[in-house]
């Protein structure tokens, strides 16, 4: 049997092209080689290329070489790059510039502005963030309108949060489910979170599953707490179970409680031992307080 790759031809064919368009100034072609010659672990040879896309003002070059020289301490080098291309008028590199950190807060303010004004997709939500930092929140929330209207999906939840923070629970309700409605994974999450919190199970079930299905591991926690909640144990540990194995340990001590209430308590001190390697240490100290508890003994 053949152990040749059936994709491997294309691939080459694919990064022939790509090189090819990038040889003759093609910056989005540049950028996208980039990534396929870091995805190999040939850094030097992505980093020409991000280069070339950034200098170009190509939004995702200048992002991806900003990733790649902050990973190795080049924030420098990044920045002198970044500062080039604000010059040359890339509002993207205006946008890339204000997340180094090298700014004071009205020079970035003014740069996100002027890249907004511009048409640059990726600015209105930092500058709207921006004034929702400073309390500023009618200002923030036309700038969140902004960017949802570019299809800034993020938008809806940093808008919804700035509302809560100031408590306007119902409007940020509101935005969230306007989100949801608009497809946003995390907000279809916050729309369930916020019927689990009134009682409405029912329709919390329904908003949970769209939530998981779109890829949001975090909601498998809560929806097993609401089946606990109706008495569901055995779906409540269904969920808590998957929750845990898709990396949330965190969901260790709920399952751990629930095998312990039926009586499983080896079982329970085995999930909490598991959970204990590699989980952060403020964790790990509720794992081995939950241990103690059924043991008496860590």
């Amino acid at each position: 049997m053949s152990t040749i790759d059936p994709d491997a031809g294309e691939v080459v064919e694919a990064e022939r092209r790509l090189r090819s368009a990038a040889d003759d100034g093609d910056a989005r072609a540049a950028g996208k080689l980039g990534e396929l010659l870091e995805e190999r672990g040939n850094l030097a040879a992505a980093e020409r290329r991000y280069r070339q896309a950034a200098e170009a003002g190509d939004r995702t070059g200048i992002f991806h070489l900003l990733l790649l020289l902050n990973r190795h301490g080049d924030v420098g080098d990044a920045v002198e790059l970044l500062r080039r291309g604000v010059d040359a008028g890339h509002t993207a590199a205006m946008v890339a510039l204000t997340f180094t950190g090298v700014l004071e807060p009205a020079e970035a303010e003014e740069l996100l502005r002027r890249a907004a004004e511009a048409g640059e997709v990726t600015a209105p939500r930092p500058l709207a963030k921006m004034y929702a930092d400073s309390g500023d929140l009618a200002t923030a929330e036309w700038w969140y309108r902004r960017a949802i209207d570019a299809g800034d999906m993020t938008a809806f939840r940093e808008l919804s949060a700035a509302l809560f923070g100031v408590g306007r629970s119902g409007d940020a309700a509101a935005v969230s489910r306007e989100g949801a409605e608009a497809g946003d994974a995390f907000s279809i999450y916050s729309v369930a979170m916020d019927l689990l919190r009134s009682g409405d199970y029912v329709e919390a079930e329904g908003w949970f599953r769209r939530a998981i299905d779109a890829g949001v591991v975090e909601a498998m926690s809560p929806f097993a707490y609401m089946f606990e909640k109706q008495g569901d144990d055995a779906a409540a540990e269904e969920w808590y179970r998957r929750s845990l194995e898709s990396g949330h340990r965190h969901s260790a001590r709920a399952l751990a409680a629930l095998l312990a209430k039926r009586g499983a308590t080896a079982e329970a001190v085995e999930v909490l031992r598991a959970a204990v390697e590699g989980s952060p240490a403020w964790l790990v100290n509720q794992l081995e307080d939950d241990l103690e508890r059924l043991t008496g003994t860590v």
